[in-house]
């Protein structure tokens, strides 16, 4: 007899008897190709009940994404990777049903260069994607061109807490389209946008910092014209590290890498512009001399 149904009995028991009931404790469901709970995160979500926790415990390939209608957690071992081998990168649907549930501690990639999100939240009230690393396959060329794919979306949620995350290597950060929460303690580099605000969107972002400078973000938070929440540009780059922000609205940007009150450079666009002592007027980034100027154009494509 499975150990929820037995639990039910005993406390159904204790009822009829008059004792105290007991409420079953939360279970760990184990999640691999063979010898675990389950072959798929998707049958071992439809059998948790809220509160349960869902472990992946070996790399694993996915092909469409699940549906998160429970407050449960998803979590994995060290090391392991889910890798989306389907059309789009959404792997994780979390639902109204899933308000409370928590995404954490995964490592998140697609096989092949697929737009869409990792994860995406609809209509799900106190979610919190925390602790995971995503990214996608290295794209080349401009941002401008990259297909878009993206860690997280949200829409219509209350309570979203998004921290302690790495993503990188995507055409979008996250794209937060209306709610609240909080955004912090997260890294990111390589993205066209870590952050990008929509409409009414009100959260609090604070601590989120770039990661590898060799690659960096062309913006690190983006408030889009239609966002109805005010920002203050000044103070939201300065309590993110100094990622770079942009209000579309309004045109006011905060462009300094450092902190130090010098605005930040774009880096050059051409080996032309490293030439006739040109690269010496970059600092994001900084060249020792012409040669590395152009070497870091060409790496670009």
């Amino acid at each position: 007899m499975p150990k929820r149904v037995l639990a039910g009995a005993v406390v159904t028991a204790a009822v009829v008897l008059g004792m105290p009931s007991v409420a079953s404790a939360a279970e760990q469901l184990t999640v691999c190709a063979t010898g675990c709970d389950h072959p798929t995160i998707a049958d071992a979500v439809s059998a948790a009940a809220a509160g349960d926790t869902v472990r992946v415990t070996e790399d694993l390939s996915v092909a469409g994404a699940t549906t998160v209608g429970k407050a449960v957690t998803i979590t994995a071992d060290p090391g392991v990777v889910i890798t989306q081998t389907g059309a789009n990168a959404r792997t994780f649907t979390v639902t109204p049903g899933g308000s409370g549930a928590t995404i954490s501690g995964l490592e998140l990639t697609s096989a092949s260069l697929v737009r869409g999100e990792f994860i995406g939240v609809n209509g799900a009230d106190d979610v919190t994607i925390s602790g995971n690393t995503v990214y996608g396959p290295v794209q080349q060329g401009p941002m401008s061109g990259w297909v878009t794919n993206r860690a997280w979306t949200n829409n219509d949620v209350d309570g979203l807490t998004v921290t302690g995350n790495t993503l990188h290597t995507l055409r979008t950060g996250g794209y937060v389209d209306g709610g609240s929460g909080v955004i912090t303690g997260n890294v990111t580099w390589n993205t066209k946008g870590d952050y990008l605000l929509g409409e009414q969107a009100d959260f609090r972002i604070t601590g989120n910092s770039a990661g590898d400078p060799s690659l960096p973000s062309e913006w690190g938070i983006v408030v889009f014209a239609v966002n109805e929440t005010p920002y203050d540009v000044q103070g939201l780059g300065a309590a993110n590290d100094c990622l770079t922000v942009w209000d579309q609205a309004t045109g006011e940007t905060f462009i300094d890498g450092n902190c130090d009150g010098i605005a930040d450079t774009a880096p050059p666009a051409s080996k032309d512009e490293c030439k006739k002592g040109g690269w010496a007027s970059f600092n994001n980034p900084s060249f020792r001399n012409q040669g590395q100027c152009v070497s870091e154009v060409a790496t670009r494509g």
